[in-house]
C-alpha cells in the first residue's frame, strides 16, 4: 500500500493531501480530519507516537485502522479524527467517527472510536505524559464548540487502565456529565517468554489437557493421516508464497467456518481481504489441519507421529485431504494475536481444533520466537487450558451530551430501569408473564395439550 508519509510541519492550517480534503482547524493545537482522504498522511506521526510509547499492539497500529476504513463492508462514513499538536509536533491522534445508530431506546449520534466487530480492542494514540492535557482539550471542544454534532460518547472495547481513558473519564466527571460504564469481556493471554521450549510449555498445561492432545493425535493417526499447512509471511525462513495461495487457503478456511458451530460472519470476506494485506506486511500466520481418512496402517509413515512433531514448510494439501480446522493469527512484534478459529463440527470427535491449537502455538514459540499469545475477546475454557490468564477486563464507557435529552434518558434507563426489568424477567413473576401474556411464548404448550 502507498501511504503518504510526510508529517505535518505544524504551521499550515490547510494541509494538502491527495484529493484536497477539507481540514478544519480549532485553535492552535487541534485539527479535525473528516475526510478519509486525509487519513493516510497520519501514518508517520501515528507510528512515531507508538514507537515513543513502546507500544506494538496490533489493534492500535495505523495499518489496522487504515484497513478498516478501506476494506470493511460498511466502513465508518463520518470521520472525526482529532489531531493535537504542540510546538509543531503531533502529540495525539484520536481516531473517532460519528455513527448514527439506535441504542436500546433511541436513535442517537454516537461519537465512537473507529473499529468494527472484529476490533478486539480500541484506543487512542496519545504521547505518554500528554494524556490529561489532551483529554481536557478534547472534552472542552466537544462541549463548547461542537456540541451539536454528537449526542453520546460511546467508547467500546477499551482498557480502563489506559492513561488517556483515565484522564478522559476524569475530565468528563469534572464537567458533571451523565456517564455509564460496563464490563464487556475478559482478555486472556499466555506469557510464552517463561518457557524455554515447546516441551516446557506442554508440561506446564494440565495433565488431562496434555493427555487429550496426545489422545486426539493418536486417534487421527489411527483412523487415517493428518497434515498441517500454513502461510507464514515474515518469519526468518519464509517460502515465497504465490499471491493466489492466501486466497485458496482462506477459501478452505471459510468452508470449515461454514460447517462449524459459529454464526455467519457479518462481513464474510473481511478476513480473506485482511489475509492478503497482512501477507504483504509480513504479519500473517495462517494454519489449516487436514485429514485423510482410511489409511490406517502401522507401517505407513505419519507426518505428525507425536505431539513433538514439527509443522513443515507446506502451503498445499494433497487432493485427498479434508480440511478440518483453521487458525488465523497476526504476528505483531513479539506478540501473536489469535484472530479467528473454526473446525468442522462433524469431526468434533477428533478435536481437530485442539490439535491445531497445540501445533500452531508450538510453531509460534519455536520458530517465530513469540513471547506472548493474545487470545483476545472472551474467557472460553480452552483458553485457560492452553495456559491463558486474565490480563484485564475491557469496558464500554458512555457519556451523554448535556444538550441531548434522549442521550441522558438512554443512560439513565440503562442505569436504573433496565436492571430492574432484568430482575423481574428472571423472577417467577416474569416467567409467568412471559408464558401467558407474551404472544407466541406458550403456543407450543397449547399445541401439546390439544
Amino acid at each position: 500500500m502507498n501511504f503518504l508519509k510526510k508529517p505535518w510541519d505544524g504551521h499550515s492550517e490547510n494541509i494538502s493531501f491527495s484529493g484536497n480534503p477539507t481540514i478544519t482547524v480549532f485553535g492552535a493545537m487541534m485539527k479535525i480530519i473528516r475526510d478519509i482522504k486525509g487519513f493516510p498522511a497520519l501514518k508517520a506521526d501515528w507510528e512515531g507516537i507508538l514507537k515513543k510509547n513502546h507500544s506494538n499492539n496490533f489493534y492500535l497500529g495505523f495499518d489496522w485502522f487504515y484497513y478498516i476504513l478501506h476494506c470493511s463492508q460498511n466502513p465508518p462514513r463520518e470521520l472525526y479524527v482529532a489531531v493535537f499538536q504542540k510546538n509543531g509536533n503531533t502529540i495525539a491522534i484520536l481516531p473517532c467517527c460519528i455513527v448514527h445508530k439506535k441504542l436500546r431506546l433511541f436513535r442517537l449520534k454516537s461519537l465512537e472510536i473507529i473499529g468494527n466487530i472484529y476490533s478486539a480492542y480500541k484506543g487512542c494514540i496519545v504521547l505518554k505524559g500528554m494524556e490529561e492535557e489532551v483529554a481536557e482539550k478534547f472534552s472542552a471542544h466537544l462541549l463548547e464548540t461542537e456540541s451539536e454534532i454528537w449526542d453520546i460518547l460511546d467508547f467500546e472495547y477499551i482498557d480502563p487502565a489506559d492513561p488517556f481513558i483515565i484522564a478522559l473519564r476524569s475530565a468528563v466527571q469534572k464537567k458533571k456529565l451523565r456517564t455509564r460504564q460496563a464490563v464487556q469481556f475478559a482478555n486472556l493471554k499466555v506469557d510464552l517468554s517463561q518457557f524455554a521450549d515447546a516441551e516446557t510449555y506442554f508440561r506446564s498445561m494440565g495433565k488431562n489437557h496434555r493427555r487429550n492432545i496426545v489422545k486426539r493425535i493418536n486417534k487421527l493417526n489411527r483412523n487415517g493421516d493428518f497434515d498441517i499447512i500454513h502461510i507464514i509471511e515474515g518469519s526468518d525462513r519464509p517460502a515465497k508464497i504465490p499471491a493466489k495461495i492466501p486466497g485458496k487457503i482462506m477459501d478452505d478456511f471459510y468452508r470449515i467456518y461454514d460447517e462449524s458451530w459459529k454464526n455467519k460472519d457479518i462481513d464474510p470476506r473481511f478476513h480473506a481481504k485482511l489475509a492478503e494485506y497482512l501477507a504483504g506486511q509480513k504479519m500473517l500466520r495462517l494454519f489449516l489441519l487436514g485429514f485423510r481418512p482410511g489409511t490406517d496402517s502401522e507401517n505407513s509413515p505419519k507426518k505428525f507421529s507425536s505431539y513433538l512433531s514439527h509443522i513443515q514448510d507446506s502451503s498445499r494439501f494433497d487432493d485427498d485431504f479434508i480440511p478440518l480446522a483453521g487458525l488465523y493469527y497476526v504476528k505483531s512484534g513479539d506478540t501473536a494475536y489469535a484472530l479467528k478459529t473454526a473446525y468442522r463440527e462433524k469431526y468434533s470427535d477428533y478435536s481437530p481444533g485442539t490439535v491445531l491449537w497445540w501445533f500452531s502455538i508450538k510453531y509460534l514459540l519455536e520458530v517465530d520466537k513469540c513471547r506472548e499469545l493474545d487470545f483476545q475477546k472472551g474467557d472460553e475454557g480452552y483458553k485457560f487450558r492452553f495456559g491463558g490468564t486474565v490480563s484485564g477486563n475491557y469496558i464500554r464507557y458512555q457519556a451523554a451530551n448535556p444538550a441531548s435529552a434522549y442521550a441522558n434518558l438512554e443512560i439513565l434507563s440503562e442505569q436504573s430501569v433496565i436492571p430492574v426489568l432484568k430482575k423481574v424477567k428472571y423472577s417467577d413473576l416474569g416467567i409467568c408473564i412471559s408464558r401467558y401474556f407474551v404472544p407466541g411464548k406458550n403456543e407450543a404448550g397449547r399445541r401439546r395439550k390439544k
